[in-house]
């Protein structure tokens, strides 16, 4: 196997009968587990955002209390915000792999595309020799025919002399 078949793969055989191994599993499986798609939703109570608790009804606050949730309140502010950055950070991200991933296919699609024209030219070719095959031995008929005729020339030759020698 070649340096480049073995670093980008390849080297199996085509299957001439017309036959193939493409799966649709495989093409449609999740490019990582966790992928949501409409198979597999995200855990709807798993993902809810929810800091604090809901005030269902009225109770008094402290004044202590509410400090603490005027803290509470800027910090996850903060948090919000860098949640914000990191989310679009995450999709510019995922942007760029589908991105990658489409050109991937697109190039690939390209592969197999030049690959059926290569196999093509080899078919045409393995059909050309097929049909010189009868000339081939047209010619090796007519090799043996003169080595055969001239053998008999020969050995016709050689008896003649020995006879005269004789």
């Amino acid at each position: 196997m070649s340096l480049l078949a073995r670093f980008f793969g390849g080297g199996s055989t085509l299957d001439t009968q017309g036959g193939h191994n493409i799966q649709k599993e495989s093409a449609l499986a999740k490019t990582t587990p966790n992928a949501i798609s409409p198979s597999s939703p995200p855990d709807w109570n798993k993902t809810n955002v929810r800091t604090a608790p809901v005030l269902t009804q009225y109770r008094p606050i402290s004044w202590a209390e509410a400090e603490a949730l005027t803290t509470q309140a800027t910090a996850r502010e903060t948090q919000s915000r860098n949640f914000d950055t990191a989310l679009k950070a995450l999709e510019k991200i995922e942007t760029s792999d589908e991105k990658d991933h489409g050109r991937l296919r697109r190039y690939q699609g390209h592969v197999a595309a030049k690959e059926l024209g290569k196999l093509k030219s080899n078919a045409a070719l393995a059909e050309k020799l097929h049909q010189m095959r009868p000339g081939y031995a047209a010619l090796s008929h007519q090799i043996e025919s003169a080595e055969i005729q001239a053998s008999r020339q020969i050995t016709e030759l050689r008896n003649k002399y020995t006879a005269l020698m004789y």
